[in-house]
């Protein structure tokens, strides 16, 4: 029996065109992003925090600036937050019992008022105070007073008459404003008032009336 062999030989140009020179099988496999999330996804809980830990800084350190949506949608809302406290703050307040531009005093004065303005400026509820948006405003300079005193007495009641005397106990109640040392200080923005103390810590209302009370009982 005869087998007949046939034999295809290839020229040095036609080797390259035909002939495949890459062995694939030995080739590592291709790997995409997306096999790498899915294993991160399937063993998230069995990798370490400082593995967890190392992804992230590398992560952020590649992207740069990146920052976390809800992140910047907590910053908003905090925004959002402070501008509507802000027009909270910027009303007029009022006090639930007495109204606001008056100007008040202790009731030890209420016969001899004008020691009342002789003591403007002097220890905390000695003197006068201006009650506005719902809030006792110290009167620290006699001018201020005069000028007040022109501005919302244009009956031109006498300081007996003009001022509305208080126990020392009443006064000490009502929440504090930021003091007059000037005339251009009286009527500035409410909000000036309004938050005026919020994030600072004075003394007790008992602490505040015992030093009071017992500087007014040296003067009588």
């Amino acid at each position: 029996m005869e087998i007949k062999l046939n034999k295809k030989i290839y020229g040095a140009k036609g080797a390259l065109d035909n002939l495949d020179e890459n062995f694939v099988e030995f080739l590592p496999k291709k790997r995409n992003y997306k096999e790498f999330f899915n294993s991160y996804n399937q063993n998230f809980y069995d990798i370490s925090d400082n593995d967890h830990r190392y992804f992230i800084s590398s992560s952020l350190e590649y992207v740069g600036d990146y920052k976390n949506p809800k992140q910047v949608q907590i910053e908003d809302l905090q925004d959002q937050i402070q501008n509507k406290l802000e027009q909270i703050d910027s009303v007029e307040q009022e006090h639930p019992f007495f109204p606001n531009n008056i100007i008040i005093a202790p009731d030890i004065y209420r016969t001899r008022a004008e020691s009342a303005v002789e003591d403007i400026g002097r220890a905390d509820y000695l003197g006068l105070h201006f009650l506005y948006s719902g809030k006792k405003r110290k009167i620290q300079d006699k001018s201020i007073y005069t000028s007040l005193k022109g501005q919302l007495n244009p009956l031109g009641k006498s300081d007996e008459e003009f001022l509305i005397f208080l126990p020392i106990s009443t006064i000490s109640r009502i929440p504090t404003g930021p003091p007059i040392e000037d005339k251009n200080q009286v009527w500035i923005p409410f909000i000036d008032v309004n938050i005026y103390g919020r994030y600072s810590n004075t003394g007790t209302f008992e602490e505040t009336q015992e030093v009071t009370e017992r500087g007014l009982s040296n003067r009588i």
